[in-house]
């Protein structure tokens, strides 16, 4: 892949956005690179979590490489979809590591993530209607940011700052610009100590419980139990914890 590096250290892959000439901006040869890093990180059974970053200091992501051109082969509805891991249902947890701009397909990016850790001179925004575009995310926004702040990123285009958005619960973790990596790898590193299976049985649980009722949910999630009695890491981490030492999980 020429835009979009992907390496595995153990159980955590490094996704990492490569075009810092170009502040990270995604052209569609580089967003159906990112597409198809989705798709191998979650056919790999080794690899069980995966952290979003990019090169340089500058930006996490831009959004969209305008100086790109138009594609008359593949609608940028469709190619803007796939850059999400949501949309290739990753079913495994994903960290994103932002330094600098974050903004518009960015902003995606980020939001589509289930962890989010930012430098404390970041800025977000979405500032898609300055050229006449309706971000295909607009009515997820407000899933993540009170309504009022939503609107005011996508109407008023203004950008948001690394410490309001923290304050705000979008961001996990506000850390010095040369800790980003750093502090992304250790959650990834933490979510690893606990069961792969139970993880991504209870990450689907998660979201597909934002569009179900109570009673839905809870029946889902007895589903989820009931199937989870059953491994042999159940028996393994029940063990493990009776002799105070860390479970060696096998996925089954």
């Amino acid at each position: 892949m020429n835009h979009i590096k992907y390496n595995q250290a153990g159980k955590i892959i490094t996704i990492t956005i490569d075009r810092p000439g170009k502040m990270n901006a995604l052209n569609p040869e580089a967003m159906k690179e990112l597409a198809r890093c989705w798709e191998i990180f979650q056919s790999d059974d080794a690899a069980w979590v995966a952290v979003l970053s990019s090169t340089g200091e500058r930006a996490f992501c831009v959004g969209m490489d305008l100086g790109a051109g138009e594609t008359e082969k593949e609608s940028m509805y469709d190619l803007t979809l796939g850059v999400s891991p949501k949309t290739h249902r990753v079913n495994k947890p994903v960290v994103c590591a932002i330094k600098g701009y974050c903004l518009g397909l960015g902003w995606w990016l980020a939001m589509e993530c289930d962890f989010r850790v930012a430098s404390s001179d970041a800025r977000m925004g979405i500032p898609e209607n300055r050229l006449n575009i309706c971000p295909i995310f607009s009515g997820l926004t407000a899933q993540h940011v009170p309504p009022g702040i939503a609107l005011e990123l996508l109407l008023a285009c203004n950008h948001l700052e690394a410490k309001r958005a923290y304050e705000l619960g979008f961001l996990n973790r506000l850390v010095d610009p040369q800790e980003v990596e750093r502090e992304a790898a250790g959650l990834a590193e933490k979510i690893c100590q606990n069961a792969p299976v139970s993880v991504r049985k209870t990450k689907e649980l998660f979201y597909e419980s934002l569009e179900m009722s109570r009673s839905q949910s809870l029946t889902m999630a007895r589903l989820i139990y009931e199937d989870l009695e059953k491994m042999e890491d159940t028996v393994e981490g029940r063990q493990a914890f009776r002799e105070k030492r860390a479970p060696q999980w096998k996925g089954k």
